[in-house]
């Protein structure tokens, strides 16, 4: 290999470090709308309880 190919192939690979942040924001989000929806989940069941119909 050519050492500009062997110098691209290790900038490419260190590259990935940039992606990092938004991986760990994306898996934060996830979390947090997990969390939003078995919370408006369990208001809408408790409150499905007391409806008078």
């Amino acid at each position: 290999m050519s050492q500009y190919e062997t110098r691209f192939e290790k900038a490419l690979f260190a590259s990935r470090w940039l992606l990092a942040p938004f991986y760990v924001g994306l898996v934060v989000a996830v979390f947090l709308l997990i969390f939003k929806f078995f919370a408006e989940l369990f208001h809408l069941f408790s409150h499905s309880l007391t409806l008078s119909g």
